[in-house]
């Protein structure tokens, strides 16, 4: 069964939401350009309160001795990363690199080992959260240790679970504004997710 990873979390609200219906991960993004940005500091108090959920921090263009400091300090269960770097396996960190998928999108091929692979929809102005879904036929057929995300919502999820990702991955698909989640459109992906 796929996992569940939602992402954009930057209040305490809507992570207690997520995290009372057990949803597997909760990322947030540590990357200032974003619309969805949370201060490590902010964020601090917000992962104090999880019960259930694992927090995943994402980074952009930071040396990797910074990402792994942060998700250290923070207690982070895994970091999604968008650039080759080491993450030494002995600091108990999981290493998500994530790819924008297109039509020139062929064998992942890194100079670093990671744990898990992101596929998410490529677009020049935004890293995620476009609500734009890529082509899934350009999918590898084995997504076991892999995060799909790109436009996934109640209205193709079951779609999504088909493929049988490691876990399914949502901003835009679950939120009332940027950064803000819509908790009906939570509980109905969570019930998609769990059954």
């Amino acid at each position: 069964m796929s996992r569940l990873k939602i992402c954009g979390t930057t209040n305490l609200e809507d992570a207690l939401f997520c995290d009372n219906l057990k949803v597997d991960f909760l990322g947030f993004i540590f990357h200032p350009k974003s619309k969805r940005f949370i201060s490590p500091k902010a964020a601090k108090p917000i992962l104090n309160a999880l019960k259930h959920s694992k927090a995943i921090g994402l980074f952009v263009d930071e040396p990797s001795e910074t990402v792994i400091n942060t998700a250290k300090d923070l207690g982070l269960w895994g970091v999604q990363i968008y650039e080759d770097m080491i993450i030494p396996p002995q600091q108990g960190i999981q290493s998500i690199r994530a790819y924008h998928v297109d039509e020139g999108f062929g064998t992942i091929s890194t100079s670093a080992p990671f744990d898990y692979t992101l596929l998410d929809t490529p677009n020049p102005n935004q890293l995620g959260g476009t609500g734009q879904s890529f082509d899934w036929r350009l999918l590898p057929k084995d997504l076991s240790q892999t995060f799909l995300a790109g436009g996934i919502n109640i209205g193709n999820i079951h779609e999504a679970l088909s493929y049988k990702p490691f876990a399914i991955d949502l901003v835009s698909g679950v939120e009332a504004a940027p950064g803000k989640k819509d908790f009906t459109k939570v509980k109905k992906i969570v019930e998609a997710v769990y059954g």
